[in-house]
C-alpha cells in the first residue's frame, strides 16, 4: 500500500511539472539625442572663420548594432564636412526610418537592434570644404534601439564627435556663446512577466570641453545636466543661461522589478528645449582645442523561463501532500 500511494503522489507531481507554462520574453531600450541649431557666437554675433588665426577641424562618427552575437558597424572621419552614416540594423528595422530619430516605446513588437547618426552643417560661418560653403547652424543627432519580442541579447551605440578638432587661436580674445536645441528621450522596459536575468538600460551623453594647449589646462567643461552652472554640478568655465533638463542621463530596468523607466515629457514623448552657455574669456593668440562629444547607448537582454502556471502549482501541492500522507502511514 505504501509503494502504491508513493507512486500515485509522484505521478501527480510529475504531471504538474509537465504542464508548466513558458513565460513570454520582452524587453526594450531606446536612447535618442537629436541636437540641432548649434551655433557659436562672440559678442552677440555668429562667429566667423575670419575670427580665427588658426583653425583645424576633425569630426568623427560611429554606429554599431549587435543582436545575438551578430554585429553590424560603420564609422566615418572628416575634416569639417558632413558625416551621415546609413543606419545599421540586425534582425530587422522595427519600422525605423533613416535620420528620423523617432521615439520607439514599449511594448516591443518585434526583435531588432538599430543605431543611426548624422552630422550636418557648422556652428560657425565661413567654413568651406573643397571650395563648397558649409551651411550654418550645425546638427549632431544619434539614436540607439534594442527591441526583444523573444529571448535574446542585444546592444546598439551611436556617437558623434569633434574629438580632436577646433584647434584654434582667436584673433581677439573674449567669451564664446554656445547655443543649441535638442530632443531627447530614454526608455528601459521589461515585460511584467519577466524573470531574472532579463534587463534593459539606455543612456545618452553630451559634453563640451575647451583645453588651453599653451598651458595644458582644461578651462571649460560643460555637461548639460539641468542644473544652474553658476553654483553646482560637474561643469565649470561656463556660465549657465538656459539649461532645461539633463543631457547626461541613464535609465534601467532589471527583472523581477519590471515595468518602464523613462526620461521624457511623458512616456513615449521626447523632451525638447533650448540650451545656451557663455564661456570664460579666452586669451588672444593662445591655442585652444574645443571637443564636442555626444552619444547614445541601448542594451537589453530577455530570457524565456519555464514557470509553473497557477493550476500547475495546485497540482504540485497535491503531489507534495500525497507524499506527506504516505510517510505518515508507515
Amino acid at each position: 500500500m505504501k509503494l502504491k500511494t508513493l507512486a500515485l503522489a509522484t505521478s501527480i507531481a510529475l504531471s504538474a511539472m509537465s504542464t508548466a507554462g513558458t513565460a513570454h520574453a520582452g524587453a526594450l531600450a531606446t536612447s535618442v539625442l537629436d541636437m540641432t541649431n548649434f551655433t557659436i557666437s562672440k559678442g552677440g554675433a555668429l562667429l566667423n572663420r575670419t575670427a580665427f588665426d588658426l583653425l583645424t577641424i576633425t569630426n568623427t562618427a560611429d554606429v554599431s548594432a549587435n543582436l545575438n552575437g551578430v554585429t553590424s558597424t560603420d564609422s566615418g572621419l572628416g575634416s569639417g564636412q558632413d558625416i551621415d552614416l546609413g543606419f545599421v540594423n540586425v534582425g530587422g528595422t522595427g519600422g525605423y526610418v533613416e535620420n528620423s530619430y523617432a521615439v520607439i516605446s514599449n511594448p516591443p513588437a518585434s526583435t531588432f537592434a538599430v543605431a543611426d547618426q548624422s552630422q550636418f552643417g557648422s556652428p560657425i560661418a565661413g567654413l568651406e570644404v573643397g571650395g563648397v560653403p558649409i551651411p550654418t547652424p550645425a546638427t549632431a543627432s544619434q539614436a540607439a534601439y534594442v527591441s526583444l519580442d523573444a529571448a535574446g541579447d542585444g546592444s546598439s551605440t551611436a556617437n558623434n564627435g569633434l574629438t580632436s578638432s577646433f584647434i584654434f587661436t582667436l584673433g581677439e580674445g573674449g567669451e564664446l556663446d554656445f547655443s543649441f536645441n535638442a530632443r531627447a528621450y530614454l526608455e528601459a522596459y521589461t515585460d511584467p512577466t519577466e524573470l531574472f536575468p532579463t534587463s534593459a538600460s539606455a543612456q545618452y551623453s553630451l559634453f563640451f570641453t575647451i583645453d588651453d594647449l599653451t598651458t595644458g589646462a582644461n578651462v571649460v567643461n560643460w555637461q548639460p545636466d539641468g542644473i544652474s552652472l553658476d553654483n553646482t554640478g560637474t561643469s565649470f568655465g561656463i556660465t549657465n543661461e538656459i539649461d532645461p533638463f539633463r543631457l547626461n542621463d541613464a535609465v534601467a530596468r532589471n527583472a523581477p522589478l519590471n515595468g518602464t523607466s523613462f526620461r521624457g515629457a511623458s512616456e513615449g514623448t521626447a523632451f525638447s528645449g533650448t540650451w545656451s552657455g557663455r564661456t570664460v574669456a579666452l586669451l588672444e593668440d593662445n591655442r585652444y582645442q574645443l571637443t564636442i562629444r555626444s552619444g547614445t547607448l541601448a542594451d537589453a537582454n530577455a530570457a524565456v523561463t519555464t514557470i509553473p502556471e497557477p493550476a500547475t502549482l495546485a497540482l504540485m501541492g497535491l503531489g507534495v501532500l500525497g507524499l506527506s500522507l504516505s510517510r505518515r502511514r508507515t
